[in-house]
């Protein structure tokens, strides 16, 4: 049940790149979009630093819980920004 949960989501995610609507990060310009990465019971988000992605973010993971009845363990979660990014929008 779970992995067909977390296929969910990155099916959703796929879309909303595909779509234009999630912005992912290059590591080179020439490098492969990077939007997510799954590992055996985590996730790794990737999206551009700003508060309309941000708001994507939440929209796919309410949906997710939703969809799946598994919520974002809080706890054990991070929001890490990359070097560079403003004070103002790390909130």
């Amino acid at each position: 049940m779970f992995i067909m949960c977390i296929e969910w989501l990155v099916v959703g995610i796929q879309a909303l790149v595909n779509d234009g609507v999630w912005e992912p990060i290059y590591f080179s310009c020439r490098g492969l979009p990077l939007s997510h990465l799954l590992f055996v019971d985590n996730v790794m988000i990737f999206c551009k630093a700003n508060g309309d992605q941000a708001k994507v973010v939440v929209v796919i993971l309410d949906k997710f819980n939703e969809v799946s009845r598994l919520k974002v363990n809080l706890d054990k979660s991070n929001f890490i920004c990359s070097k560079g990014v403003l004070h103002v929008v790390k909130g």
